[in-house]
């Protein structure tokens, strides 16, 4: 852009823009510079833009991935009563019900699971509807007898 500006007071000294042209012209290119920035600021993310919520970690501008973040910061999510549609953690999750598949770093503590599971570590819950991948035990309370690990 310090060329596009150079040129454009060149050609204000040479006489073809007057003052106000060249200011005008001057702060449309730094707009649009700032619009295309808006617009990109998300491009470099590794996921699509699927509708699923991400809690994620930054250091600085840089994406901190998911192991670092659990390791190195202990990443989880708490939802209390709350109930989630899709879920993707590197940490804990802990909540009411899931409606959808889930992965999950470390451990699940909830309700019901309506859809798979993969989990790093253990899931404690009431039932799961689908079926359930997980690193360490599965504690479910809606059946009898589970030896899905």
């Amino acid at each position: 852009m310090t060329e596009e500006i150079l040129y454009v007071l060149t050609q204000m000294k040479n006489g073809l823009f007057n003052e106000y042209e060249t200011a005008s012209i001057i702060d449309e290119m730094f707009r649009t510079a700032q619009e295309r920035k808006k617009g990109n600021a998300n491009d470099f993310l590794p996921w699509d833009d699927d509708g699923k919520i991400r809690i994620t970690i930054f250091n600085g501008h840089t994406l901190v991935d998911s192991k670092e973040a659990y390791e190195e910061y202990g990443i989880s999510v708490d939802l209390g009563d709350g109930h989630i549609e899709i879920a993707e953690c590197c940490g804990d999750i802990k909540c009411e019900d899931i409606f959808g598949d889930v992965k999950c770093g470390v451990n699940i503590e909830c309700e019901d699971i309506f859809g798979n599971v993969t989990c790093g570590g253990c899931i404690e819950c009431g039932s799961i509807s689908g079926d359930a991948t997980c690193g360490g035990d599965i504690i479910n309370s809606g059946a009898e007898d589970d030896d899905r690990n």
